[in-house]
Parts: C-alpha cells; structure tokens; sequence
C-alpha cells in the first residue's frame, strides 16, 4: 500500500486491481475504470456477489424514486427534482470510473456534488450572488492549485531552494491571474473591484517575483562562495626602487647626491603607493566580477531546476486540478440546464426543449468523461484506455437507458391517462417504445432464423 501523502498520489494514483462480477471473476478483460463486466453486461459495483433479493428490491425503488422526480417536475413545473437526479446520475458517472483510485475519487465527488448543490442554490439569487460565488470559486481554485503545484514541485525536487523559489512564484502568479480575471472581467462574471484592490495584487504579484530572485542569489551565493577564485594579475607593475647616483668626495656633490636619492625615494613611496592602490582595486573589482559570474551560474542553476520543477508540476496541475475543476463545473451548469429543459419538456411537450434536454445531457456526460479521464491517464499510462473503457460502457448504458426510459415514460404519463395531472405520454417515449418493440422483433426473427439454420444442417435431417 503506498503511504506517501495524498498530493504525491493524486492525479497519478495508482488503482487498485479489478475484480469481475461474481459468474466469472476473471480480471484478464478488464480495464480499471469499466463499469460493467465484460462478459455479461452487469454493473460490477453491484455484482461482485450474487445479487440478492433485498438488492433487486432496492435498485427497484431506486427506479421508481427517480420516476417519481420526473413526475413531480412536471406536476410542479419545477426543474428542483430533475436536478437532484441528474446530480445523482452524474455522481455515479464519476463514482464508478474511478471507484479504484482511493485517493481521487472522494475529492471529485465531494467537489461535484458540493459544486452542483451550490449551483443549484445560487440559480435562484440575483446577479450580485453570481458574481461573488464566481469570485470565490475563482480564487478557491488559485489557492488550491498553487498548492498542489508547490506540494508537487517539491515532490520532484526536494531540495529547500526549490521550495523557496516555488513558494513566492507561485503566490505571486496567482495574484497576477487573480488581478486579469478580474480587471479583464469577461461577461461580468465578478463583481467591480477598485483600483486599489488590483494595485494590491500587482504588487503582491510582483513581490513574488522579487523574493524568489533574492532567495536564488542568495542560495547562489552561498553555493558559488566555496568555489576557489584563480590569482588576480596585477594591474600595474612595481616600480624599481631608486638608487643612489654615484658622487665624488666632494661635500656638496654628496649632499646633493642624497638629496636627489631623497627626492627619488619620496616619489617611489608616492608611486608605489599608487600603484598598490590601484593593484588594490583592481583586485577587488576582479574578485568580486568573478564572484558574481560564480553566483549568477550557480543561481542560473538553481533557477533552472525550479523552473523545470514547478513546469512539471504545472504539468500535472493543470491535468489534476485546473481542467478538472472547470469540467466539473461546467457539467454541473449543463446539468442545471438539463433539468430545466426537460422541466419545459415534460410540462409542454415541445420538441426544442426535449433536443435541449438530450443535447445538455450528451454534453454533460462528456465533460465528465474528459475530467475523469485526465485523472487516470498519469504518468505512462495508456491514454486511450479510458476512452475504450468509456465506449464499450456507453453501450451498454444506451440500451438500459433505452428500456428505462420507454418504462419510466409511460409510468410518468399514467397519471394523465388516468385523468390526473397534465404530464402525458410524449411523442419521445413513443418513438422509443418503438424503437424497442423493433429491436425485439428483430432480435426474435434473428433467433428464429438462426434455429432453423441449426436444424437444417443436423445429421440425418431430410431435405
């Protein structure tokens, strides 16, 4: 079992192994994200066992339940019902795929069902309301993922400078995109903030930036110091010092001799003074470019492989947090869609409604396909297993959709041919009625003619 903390395995949580359903328990078919068996087309999280009678009662009132919102939406002319179970459906379109990766799947459906709820409560505010939640998710969002994209960096590269330099950028550009959303303010999605809440975050943006580059001059510096420094050539040479010129016995040509071999010494000490001088500060100015072009490499350095950590953790943010938030969100607005359309569907039978009401839900269903996908398609995994999975799934589901749905029709327009309430029977459910009826005849006509072909080719059979 892997004991490392949840931000090193989400997004590349490795699942558990499958099981079969319990006739055939055989995994050698199985993906870890298909729903139903593949050999019998039965739901596995509801079949690892032998189904017993108090299930079948269960799922049978589970059916009649959501029967039952269908027909209180249109009896009450509200959408309410009918989200809760596209709520509901949509939980289990994420649930099952990713019911063997432990450490993914509470988040998404704690975030799916928490996000669709508030959405569902906010349809109803006024458009201030809107704008804050939107704010809020916004924000939440860039929290939450220049947190996991810090955790993350710092998974790939240990070290504390690392971590140093991650920290601020990472604050930093969330400031700086929390700043354009807002200044840009697409469509009026947030509400107006003043110029000195977008010169806060510039400035908060930019102090990022700042601190991670004192921090990698500094771990810079410090790494580079230890580094020997080759001898620095002096600038200019040293003068000979002077001698004395030679003299006669004479006593003023000796006094004048010393005298000119003062002179000469004053302006040797003058010269050399100079010269050490400016030896001096060649030195220092040398010593301290070297050291600089020591400190600049060794920060290039570290530079660099926080860049090539926090780009690779951006990687995996952005696949494990940022897309799957905004198409989980995005599901859960289709899904309020959904609701109302097939409200105004159920309560007059208009035909635009009910193109809306599929059109919203292929829609929502295939947002949800992509955020659990990019969920469990990290690290070398193949990348088409989830949109294999999610194929051979789908067809299993339209034909239990197709039979639910001719069922749940005529028991949600019952009432009416009753004479009660106005929810009817819909040209829809005629159409897959008849749609079912024909795909059993034709079904029963295969068999048939298959069971005659059989009989004719036996032994002994008179023709």
């Amino acid at each position: 079992m892997n004991s490392s903390p949840w931000w090193n395995r989400f997004g590349i949580d490795q699942p558990e192994p499958p099981r079969g359903c319990w006739e055939d328990e055989s995994t050698a078919k199985l993906r870890t994200t298909d729903i139903f068996c593949a050999d019998h087309d039965r739901l596995l999280a509801l079949n690892l066992e032998k189904p017993s009678a108090a299930r079948w009662v269960w799922l049978t009132l589970a059916a009649l339940a959501v029967f039952g919102a269908f027909l209180v939406a249109g009896l009450s002319d509200n959408h309410l019902p009918v989200f809760l179970v596209a709520t509901g459906l949509g939980t289990l379109a994420l649930g099952l795929p990713l019911r063997r990766y432990t450490s993914t799947w509470p988040a998404v459906l704690a975030y799916w069902i928490g996000g669709t709820l508030t959405m569902a409560v906010l349809a109803e505010a006024p458009t201030g309301a809107h704008q804050v939640a939107r704010l809020v998710l916004l924000a939440l969002t860039l929290l939450v993922s220049g947190w996991f994209l810090y955790l993350k960096a710092g998974v790939h590269d240990q070290t504390a400078t690392t971590r140093a330099v991650v920290l601020p950028v990472t604050l930093g550009n969330a400031a700086l995109l929390a700043c354009a959303f807002v200044a840009v303010n697409p469509m009026t999605w947030f509400p107006e903030v003043g110029a000195a809440t977008l010169t806060a975050l510039v400035l908060v943006g930019l102090a990022g930036w700042l601190l991670a580059a004192v921090v990698v001059l500094i771990v810079g510096f410090v790494d580079g110091f230890p580094t020997s420094v080759r001898p620095v050539e002096p600038l200019l040479n040293r003068r000979r010092p002077p001698r004395r010129r030679r003299a006669s016995s004479n006593i003023v040509d000796q006094i004048s001799s010393t005298l000119d071999l003062a002179l000469k010494f004053v302006g040797y000490v003058l010269g050399m003074s100079g010269i050490l001088a400016v030896n001096g500060v060649w030195f220092v100015l040398v010593v301290t470019a070297r050291r600089i072009r020591i400190t600049v490499i060794h920060a290039a350095l570290r530079a660099l492989a926080a860049a090539f950590a926090a780009a690779t953790a951006l990687g995996v943010t952005i696949r494990a947090i940022i897309a799957p938030v905004s198409l989980l969100t995005l599901g859960g607005w289709l899904a309020l869609v959904f609701a109302r359309q097939t409200r105004d569907y159920l309560v007059t039978d208009a035909p635009a409604a009910l193109g809306w009401s599929l059109a919203t839900a292929v829609g929502a269903n295939a947002v949800l396909f992509a955020a659990w996908a990019l969920l469990v398609t990290g690290g070398d995994r193949d990348r088409a297993e989830p949109l294999r999975s999610a194929a051979e799934s789908a067809k299993i589901v339209v034909s239990y959709w197709l039979l639910l749905q001719v069922v749940g029709g005529w028991l949600v327009g019952l009432p009416a041919l009753l004479g009660y309430g106005n929810v009817r029977v819909g040209w829809f459910t005629y159409g897959c009625s008849a749609v079912l009826v024909g795909a059993f005849a034709l079904n029963q006509i295969q068999r048939a003619r298959a069971a005659a072909d059989e009989h004719a080719v036996e032994p002994g059979t008179s023709h």
